[in-house]
Order: structure tokens, then sequence, then C-alpha cells
């Protein structure tokens, strides 16, 4: 063990050996951040509710949303690595499936006084 060691300082007081050890140190930090950092890992998943409001959004035949406010969250969602989860919200008012909590967002929703408070 002690040959190993008496090789690393040696190896660490030349000036390649200082610049190898902190290219490894860098790299090693560089790797922690990467793996422990929630950011990078992290999943960002939005509720949008959807009803039948042709031709912003509707159900088609087979349940699923369709229209053009879906497709444009589809497509803005594929490019920023969102996770989409679409809520059928047929019978009640957006204003209260966003204060309840049962959507995240309602797309196409008018301005109006009451909404402006």
């Amino acid at each position: 063990m002690a040959p190993l060691l008496s090789k690393m300082f040696r190896l660490l007081a030349s000036r390649r050996g200082a610049v190898i050890t902190g290219i490894s140190v860098c790299l090693l930090v560089l790797a922690v951040w990467c793996f422990r950092s929630p950011s990078v890992h992290a999943v960002r998943r939005y509720r949008i509710a959807y009803d039948n409001a042709p031709p912003y959004s509707e159900v088609s035949p087979g349940g699923m949303p369709q229209g053009l406010a879906v497709d444009i969250l589809k497509d803005a969602a594929n490019r920023l690595a969102i996770e989409l989860e679409w809520v059928a919200v047929m019978d009640t008012a957006p204003d209260k499936a966003l204060r309840e909590g049962l959507v995240d967002l309602w797309p196409i929703v008018g301005i109006t006084p009451e909404r402006k408070r």
C-alpha cells in the first residue's frame, strides 16, 4: 500500500499530475451533480382539461381529446419534454376545476371581470 501512496504523491507533485487530478476532480463533481440534481431528471406533468368545445377541444370517437388547442398543447409539450395528462371535464366550470385542483390548465378560457380579480 505504501508504494502506491508514494507514487500518487509523486504524480500529484508534478505539473502533469496536477492537471490530471484537477480534470478528474472536475469530472467527478460534474457526474455527482448530474445524477443528484432533481432538475435534471424531474418530470414535469400537467393535468389539462378538455371538454366539448369544438374546434378547440372535443372528445374523439375513441374517447381521446382532439382539436386545435389540444394539438397546440401537445406540440409545445413535446418540444419542452413536458408530460400532459388529459382530464375530461364535462360537467364542471373551468373556475371550479382549477380552484379545486382537478386540473392545472384549462385551455381557451376567456377573460371575465370575475377572473381578473
